[in-house]
């Protein structure tokens, strides 16, 4: 294939010097077009919004704008989207599954159960500076909700 392609580049590029402009744009689009996948970018959908807007904008921004600052916009939301996984981790409350000592996310397992007097929090990143702020505000909105609902 890359044979092909340095051939026609060195041998056949001057024939397409007197086609028209828009002949050569007829061609562009008809190979991007074979380059859009929409059963992958659905799956991409169902599997996480945020990296589909990300595809979305690299897909526009290269096409109206360049492939350079299409690409850069696309890189720059996926940094966007890295900080903000960092400084707000995931963090779930945790119950205990009946006769056992294994805790479980409280939401996900309809048998866990909450322990009296206690909030058992995982988080499911390493703590440190750029991220304990949002953890301290999620321990004391737990230690709201601890109050609001009652232990089953």
């Amino acid at each position: 294939m890359a044979v092909t392609v340095m051939v026609t580049l060195l041998f056949l590029m001057p024939l397409f010097q007197y086609t028209p402009n828009v002949v050569l744009g007829a061609i562009i689009v008809t190979a991007v077009v074979g380059l859009i996948d929409v059963p992958t970018a659905y799956s991409i959908w169902k599997i996480d919004k945020f990296d589909f807007v990300v595809m979305l904008c690299a897909f526009l921004g290269v096409i109206f704008i360049s492939v350079q600052e299409g690409l850069a916009i696309a890189v720059g939301i996926s940094i966007f989207k890295l900080l903000l996984q960092v400084t707000r981790p995931k963090t779930v409350m945790l119950g205990n599954i009946p006769g056992t000592n294994i805790y479980r996310n409280y939401n996900q397992y309809k048998e866990a159960v909450r322990i009296p007097s206690f909030l058992n929090l995982s988080i499911e990143a390493p703590i440190n500076f750029a991220n304990m702020t949002y953890l301290t505000e999620r321990q004391k909105l737990g230690q709201m909700i601890k109050k609001r609902v009652k232990p089953e």
